[in-house]
């Protein structure tokens, strides 16, 4: 019974009884008064048994939302509820509701958030409880509120940014490390909205060196705006940037911030974003403005070691800039101390050098290969804080690699001839002609058993001559040939070059064959006494100057003859040794013939 009205029963199985009432009757919220009777079989009801008070709350409690607590409200404002969310803090209210002039009294507030946190605070009726520190992102935070007779309240949520993340820059203009012309503001971009002013974001000059916190830095004048639509600082100076290095800071230690109050996280080490992926850092970016151009270097030469040409100077080489072992070397006029020159074929740049004085030697850089035939070559200067100036006066430069072709021989190349009075080579190309000299243009005869190398070659005597016209080295023996095998040798090892420097590849031999009999080379009479008056007489020398052989015979005017004997390779005598035993006995004024034969040949 509940205040006398029956509300359940249930038959007793023994001295304890468990009865479940009839969830028929409500039971009104307060104390009431619960008592219970028995009736035994045959008998009559019993009386009430002495009552029990019971309370009964069916009433929820109450609370507001929880508010995030403005210590743990990093945002801009106190109440915008951004937070970098490290275990935040909660406030709010909660409240038992009284019916019938009772409550059962809260029992506990936990605050729940929707990525799993929770925390709980037992105090009425203001709760405070602070969560673990929150995802980040967009979260949502509520409160649920128990009483003590188990009534629940569920408190609308309340929505947070959790962002811990450091702003980053995103761009700025001028590009770090670029060059300007006509520079007026600068514009700093970032990833979200920052806070920043004209103490956080500066811009400095570095005086002329490119240096900065050496003393002679200075701070450009200027003011600083914030768009926060498109997130973009624009530092604006005061006047036109004059030509120097200039550096952008941005204070990300702790003054530059975004809403959330995370600092920058701004190192630049070259490209964008900045950042190291940790917040606070200072970003530092410089950028060069420059002026007009200066004026262009006054000439290009190319440096005597690198003109490979039969003359020094005449602007021909066979260095090709294809590696570091061919390069060239420049000598640029007109230069300005500082400046970065340039060289250029064509539009190609091939090698820069930094000038020190008005004339600048610049080596080319070993990897632009320059192909064969006339190049023009030209100059460029950059003076420090200028444009690069316009190109210098060409050089005209024949660079030749490829090594001179012999196109044919006289004799040719296994010939048998009767005679030969000069060998002769053609080129297809010029050839320095102080190459071709008779230590590089050789003929050996093999001494008669066709063979070389085994040690009875003979070098023929010779003069060499190079027409550079016809491109035709010539060979003459000082005196005839005699029959036998011969070998021509260019010297292509590194002797018989073009006119570029480029050695034939390799030696070029060919060998030939006289085959006809031996030619006089000299014959001398000579008169050595006169003896006696009036007609000419004495003793007369007869002399021969020719190829081996046996014998020579001297056929003098009146038929006579005369043997003479070898007395050295090639030369014959005969000495008369009285008046009248000479080879002539006596010859009048006049003019007369003599003739010489070999043993081995025909009369000449």
């Amino acid at each position: 019974y509940s205040d006398g009205t029956a509300i359940g029963s249930a038959t007793a199985a023994g001295t304890t009884t468990v009865i479940t009432t009839n969830g028929s009757v409500d039971l009104a919220d307060g104390a009431r008064g619960i008592t219970a009777t028995q009736t035994e079989p045959g008998k009559l009801q019993s009386p009430h048994s002495a009552a029990l008070t019971v309370n009964v709350d069916t009433q929820a409690p109450t609370g507001n939302r929880p508010d995030l607590n403005a210590g743990s409200d990093t945002g801009t404002d106190s109440g915008d509820n951004i937070t970098q969310g490290n275990n935040p803090w909660f406030d709010g209210t909660a409240q038992d509701v009284t019916a019938n002039g009772y409550a059962s009294g809260l029992w506990k507030v936990q605050v729940t958030s929707d990525d799993g946190k929770t925390g709980v605070d037992s105090a009425s009726p203001f709760y405070s409880v602070t969560l673990p520190t929150l995802d980040e992102g967009s979260r949502t935070v509520s409160a649920t509120v128990y009483d003590v007779a188990g009534n629940t309240f569920i408190t609308e949520a309340l929505s947070v940014t959790v962002d811990r993340t450091g702003p980053q820059v995103t761009s700025m203009t001028p590009t770090p490390g670029t060059t300007q012309v006509g520079v007026a503001s600068v514009r700093v971009g970032f990833d979200g909205d920052v806070t920043v002013n004209g103490t956080t974001f500066t811009l400095t000059k570095s005086g002329g060196d490119g240096q900065f916190g050496n003393g002679n830095d200075s701070l450009v004048t200027g003011t600083v705006s914030y768009d926060a639509l498109t997130d973009i600082a624009t530092f604006t100076a005061s006047s036109s940037l004059t030509p120097d290095t200039y550096q952008v800071w941005l204070n990300g230690t702790a003054s530059v911030t975004d809403v959330a109050g995370n600092r920058l996280d701004g190192e630049y080490s070259g490209t964008f974003p900045s950042g190291n992926g940790s917040a606070g850092g200072d970003f530092l970016a410089t950028f060069n403005v420059i002026g007009n151009a200066g004026g262009p270097p006054t000439g290009v030469d190319l440096r005597p070691e690198s003109d490979r040409g039969a003359s020094n100077s005449d602007n021909i080489t066979n260095l090709d800039n294809s590696d570091p072992n061919h390069v060239l070397l420049f000598e640029v006029t007109g230069t300005v101390a500082g400046a970065t020159v340039r060289l250029y074929s064509g539009t190609t740049e091939i090698g820069s050098a930094v000038a020190s004085g008005v004339t600048t030697v610049v080596s080319t850089n070993g990897t632009v290969d320059l192909p064969d035939g006339p190049r023009s070559i030209t100059a460029r200067q950059t003076e420090p804080y200028k444009q690069e100036s316009g190109d210098s006066p060409a050089l005209q430069v024949l660079v030749d690699t490829a090594a001179p072709n012999v196109i044919t021989v006289s004799p040719a190349s296994g010939a048998t001839v009767s005679s030969v009075s000069t060998v002769r080579a053609w080129f297809a190309d010029d050839l320095a002609s102080a190459s071709v000299n008779m230590s590089t243009f050789t003929l050996t005869a093999s001494g008669g058993d066709g063979q070389f190398g085994n040690g009875n070659d003979a070098p023929v005597l010779a003069t060499v001559t190079y027409d550079v016209d016809t491109d035709i080295a010539t060979l003459t023996p000082t005196a005839p040939v005699s029959g036998d095998t011969y070998r021509a040798r260019l010297d292509g090892t590194a002797s018989v070059t073009d006119v570029a420097g480029n050695p034939l590849d390799g030696d070029y031999v060919w060998d030939f064959v006289v085959s006809q009999a031996p030619s006089l080379w000299w014959l001398g009479i000579t008169q050595r006494r006169y003896v006696g008056t009036g007609a000419e007489e004495g003793e007369f020398w007869a002399e021969v100057m020719g190829p081996d052989a046996a014998s020579a015979l001297v056929y003098l005017p009146d038929g006579g003859v005369r043997v003479l004997s070898e007395v050295q390779q090639g030369v014959f005598e005969y000495a008369a040794t009285g008046a009248f035993d000479a080879i002539v006995a006596q010859y009048q004024d006049g003019s007369y013939q003599f003739h010489v034969t070999y043993d081995s040949g025909p009369a000449w």
